[in-house]
This record gives structure tokens, sequence and C-alpha cells, in this order.
């Protein structure tokens, strides 16, 4: 599902789908302007379907509740919104509000180029959502069982640090909720070197104070980014080969 979004909805839109199908969820947001150069937000929602629902069910799903959610963004001045589900590479539901254009003259088409960021976080996501498949890996799993340097975490306190008391989740990853931002001070050194390896960066990553309590806000940060090691740790190959055999 491609969705263009406002941040205040965020839990609202995950309160509506949860109703409608059974699905592994992940988000990650971007900044984006629309043509009068007024920032929004974007919201990339990966939907993963249950295996086991059939397409002939698919007339069988009730969307009102996501139109409803859909049509209401425009109170929230989102410039537009697109939204396609599809199921077994078949589309199920397609909607969309608002218009492209500064002038409000033209309205979203199947076609309509979106100008987004953070591609790679969905393929990402998609590639790790392939090992829960597999059984390989559980949304629930702690992170350091995967990356022993994420056992003991320090987490803003005021203007002091202690330590954390839960663990970061696999699916704290996936959502945005592990406390983990974009803050990049602690592997400052790291970034852009061509030979830090996935798990070098990540690792550097872990002496990071968490923003939060895994588990009890959001923040858009580099959570992403440490899944990509965890797969590389559970598959014992390079992130970008995986993508190459997997993806």
């Amino acid at each position: 599902i491609l969705l263009l979004s406002s941040r205040p909805h965020r839990n609202s839109f995950q309160e509506n789908i949860n109703y409608q199908i059974p699905l592994l969820l992940s988000v990650t947001g971007f900044s984006i302007y629309n043509r009068v150069k007024k920032p929004c937000i974007a919201d990339f929602i990966v939907i993963k379907l249950n295996h086991q629902i059939k397409v002939k069910e698919s007339d069988k799903m009730d969307f009102t509740r996501l139109k409803y959610y859909i049509d209401s963004l425009a109170a929230n001045d989102l410039p537009y919104c697109d939204i396609s589900v599809r199921l077994d590479r078949k589309e199920v539901f397609r909607h969309s509000m608002g218009y492209i254009d500064a002038e409000g003259t033209k309205k979203p088409q199947p076609d309509t180029l979106q100008w987004i960021y953070s591609m790679s976080k969905v393929i990402t996501c998609t590639a790790v959502l392939r090992l829960v498949e597999k059984g390989l890996l559980s949304l629930e799993d702690k992170v350091s069982k995967y990356l022993p340097e994420y056992e003991v975490q320090a987490v803003k306190c005021g203007v002091f640090a202690k330590k954390a008391d839960n663990p970061i989740l696999i699916k704290h990853l996936f959502s945005m909720r592990s406390g983990i931002d974009y803050d990049w001070a602690c592997i400052k050194d790291m970034v852009g070197d061509p030979n830090v390896t996935t798990r070098e960066f990540i690792k550097g990553l872990s002496r990071k104070v968490l923003c939060f309590e895994p588990g009890t806000d959001y923040t858009y940060g580099l959570g992403h980014d440490v899944l990509a090691a965890v797969a590389e740790v559970i598959t014992g190959k390079k992130f970008r080969d995986y993508l190459n055999d997997e993806i």
C-alpha cells in the first residue's frame, strides 16, 4: 500500500486497517513537498497479507472504514492521497482524495508519479518479512538475540540517561518505536566509509542513547538499518547479496 498521510493520523490508520485484514505492518515516514512547497509527511505502509487469504475472498473485505479515513485526511491540509491494496498481485481496492496541483484542478490518477524518499526501507522491510514468513524470525524476538550489543541499552531520562527497562523487539524496528532516531553523532566517523560493513555500522549505533523506552513512543530513525544487520546474521550473507537472491 502506498499512502501519503499525516503524522497525527498514524495510530488511527493502524486501528482502521487492523479491522480489515490480517497483516504484518511496517511503517517508515519521510518528508515531501507539494507544488506550493509546503512540507507535509508521507507514510509508506508495507502490508503483507496473510498467505491464507485467497483472491476469491477479496470481495468479502470491507474497506468502508479505510475509505472514510483516507477522505478525512483532507481536513488536515494534506494535498492528496492515493492508496492501492493488492492481493496476489491483483488490485482489490483503490481510492484517492485531494489534488496533485496547487490550483486544485487535477485529481490523482493511477499513473500519477509520486515524489518519495527512503525507498530502500520498503525493500528492507519486505526482505526481512520474508524471514518471518519462513519462520526464521519472529516479530516478538529481542534484537539482542541476533545482535548481542543491543542487550543493554541506555535511554534518555531528563538531562541524564539510565538503563532501559524494555528490550528492543524486532517489531519495534519495523514500526519506528525502538527509540533509535536519526542522530548520527555516535557513528559520524563511519558514515560514507565504503570499508565499514553493515554489522560494524550497526554495532557502532548500539552505543546511542535511546530517545525513549522501546515500544512506548514513535520517532523516525535508523531502525530499518538495524533490521538489515539482523538479516545478515540470520542468512549468513551480506545484505546486498540476500536482496539479490530473495528480492
